[in-house]
């Protein structure tokens, strides 16, 4: 028995499958396509979950579970994705993943998954539980991925803190909070250093192609970045000080670019 699991991003997915709790093949990545409509979006996953099951060579091998950490806002206990306005998988708002996605099987009368059992969990607290595991984290952690935008999750030694009483923001969620006469979510992500590059380099860089031209020794994309690191800054510091943040431990693919931004 096979079980499934994604990591549900907004330009990409990354899946493995296991068996019996051990890995069972290498990680694969896939893109998100998470501008799509509805239906297309549910046959990409169907698609994903056919491609990792495929991995295990038995062309009889059935999924008995499904584990998906997904960008909030969300109902993780029924499936349900809630996003608006988040420039992503905006088409499945209201949607049961695992009802849709049975759905479209049973349409194709694909039996491999009848039955499997379905988990959800924040992406960014998924990435704040691996990083607690990996590092022992001790203390008060704030846990920040920047990608498409602004994921955050607060540990209260290895464990998820979202008690307002300690410090963390409603939900543990910074995406929403005011900042720079918009939300973080619009500065402190993807689209917010595109609107940088646009400032600094009279062209809408996204975040890798930025990097690219720092790296060739544009003098305006460095600019861009350390501009980037300026905000980044305004607008985390506060928050952690809020928390009284111990550590922060930074995730998502632009921190990738974090020797850019931060001095």
């Amino acid at each position: 028995m096979y079980q499934i699991i994604l990591d549900v991003g907004g330009t990409g997915i990354k899946g493995v499958l296991c068996r019996d709790g051990n890995i069972a093949c290498d990680v694969r990545e896939y893109p998100s396509r998470a501008h799509e409509p509805a239906e297309v979006l549910i046959a990409h996953f169907c698609g994903i979950c056919e491609d990792l099951l495929s991995a295990s060579g038995d062309s009889l091998a059935q999924c008995t579970r499904i584990a998906a950490a997904f960008p909030g806002p969300f109902d993780y206990e029924k499936g349900i994705p809630l996003i608006k306005g988040l420039a992503k998988y905006e088409h499945l708002y209201g949607i049961c993943l695992p009802t849709a996605m049975q759905s479209h099987w049973q349409s194709r009368r694909i039996t491999s998954f009848d039955g499997a059992q379905w988990a959800f969990l924040n992406d960014v607290s998924a990435f704040a539980l691996g990083a607690a595991r990996k590092y022992c984290t001790t203390g008060r952690t704030m846990c920040v991925c920047i990608g498409t935008g602004a994921g955050s999750a607060f540990l209260l030694g290895q464990a998820l803190c979202t008690d307002t009483a300690q410090g963390v923001p409603e939900d543990g969620c910074i995406y929403p909070l005011p900042f720079e006469g918009t939300i973080m979510d619009e500065v402190l992500s993807a689209r917010g250093i595109t609107k940088i590059a646009e400032k600094y380099c009279k062209m809408p860089y996204t975040p890798l192609q930025l990097k690219e031209q720092a790296c060739a020794g544009n003098r305006d994309a460095q600019a861009a970045w350390q501009y980037f690191g300026t905000l980044l800054k305004k607008g985390l510091v506060p928050v952690a000080s809020a928390f009284r943040a111990d550590t922060i431990i930074m995730g998502g693919k632009i921190s990738r670019s974090s020797a850019l931004f931060i001095t």
